[in-house]
């Protein structure tokens, strides 16, 4: 499997699921859930041959941002 780095910041949503497309053959859906006072997310639909290794969340201006 070629290794590609992508870094891409995306808005995940906080009440329904939100697909992230790498391009034309590969994609997943990040579904929050909340657990008490907190969100954690559920990575689902994998689509392609693809390792996600690293996720990092980013606040800005009140919202929840993921950079991948």
């Amino acid at each position: 499997m070629k290794k590609i780095i992508l870094q891409k910041e995306m808005e995940i949503s906080l009440t329904s699921k939100t697909v992230i497309k790498i391009d034309e053959n590969r994609e997943f859906t990040v579904t929050p859930i909340k657990y008490t006072n907190f969100y954690y997310c559920d990575i689902k639909e994998i689509k392609g041959d693809f390792e996600i290794s690293n996720i990092k969340k980013v606040v800005a201006g009140g919202k929840g941002m993921y950079l991948l």
